[in-house]
């Protein structure tokens, strides 16, 4: 017997889950963590005050690193999603700190 459900977006289950508004950047950037000499090159698709979206190959086992945006002081994060070509990373500074130092990138300037 095969049952369906369908899932419809509500109160209790918000379509996004997001806690913060995302701002589309596709921004050069670089990724920092240990182990590696250099930072790595990525793409910065999206950012929020809480993460962002980034486009680059991560060697397997990084879990926390520095993304480091020109003009900006690094920013440490947590990897907590991952694909082939794309990861996922979650601020460790206080969202309101970056909203802050990012105001200029996430206002689409």
């Amino acid at each position: 017997m095969l049952i369906a459900a369908v899932l419809r977006p509500s109160e209790e289950y918000p379509a996004d889950r997001r806690a913060h508004r995302r701002q589309s950047v596709n921004l050069g950037a670089n990724f920092g963590f240990d182990g590696t000499p250099e930072p790595v090159s990525c793409i910065l698709v999206d950012v929020s005050a809480g993460g962002a979206q980034i486009m680059g190959r991560l060697p397997e086992g990084v879990l926390e690193a520095k993304l480091e945006i020109s003009g900006f002081d690094p920013l440490p994060c947590r990897v907590i999603w991952r694909t082939e070509s794309k990861f996922g990373v979650r601020f460790l500074n206080d969202p309101k700190d970056i909203a802050s130092r990012l105001s200029k990138i996430m206002s689409g300037q």
